[in-house]
């Protein structure tokens, strides 16, 4: 994914947004797509974050949620995040479900890019 952070009001957490994604190779991953989370600092579950750089389409109990990525921190309460070792880089390689479509990485990376004037 590539982010346009050019916003004056751009954070160090806020420039991964919808509103920033300027080119995904998630093909149904756009900035008009419907969310319920986009955010680096991702979703807590009863007060503790397990899931960062989350990008959920939907939550409908564990075997209905959709979604394009997922750091996972943490046992999570639903199957599809469950793993030996954490974290997991998660992604969904097309059908966004999380219990069918998921795969993991072995790194993430975050680089920048920094026009000088």
């Amino acid at each position: 994914m590539t982010f346009n952070a050019q916003n004056p009001n751009t954070s160090n957490l806020n420039w991964f947004s919808k509103n920033n994604l300027y080119q995904s190779n998630f093909v149904d991953l756009t900035p008009c797509s419907t969310t319920n989370y986009f955010s680096a600092e991702g979703e807590s579950i009863q007060d503790v974050v397990s899931r960062r750089f989350y990008i959920s389409q939907q939550h409908l109990g564990c075997p209905n949620d959709f979604g394009w990525l997922c750091i996972a921190e943490k046992p999570d309460v639903c199957n599809w995040a469950q793993f030996s070792k954490y974290p997991v880089f998660m992604y969904t390689k097309q059908g966004r479900s999380w219990n069918r479509d998921a795969a993991t990485a072995d790194t993430l990376v975050i680089s920048v890019s920094v026009d000088l004037l």
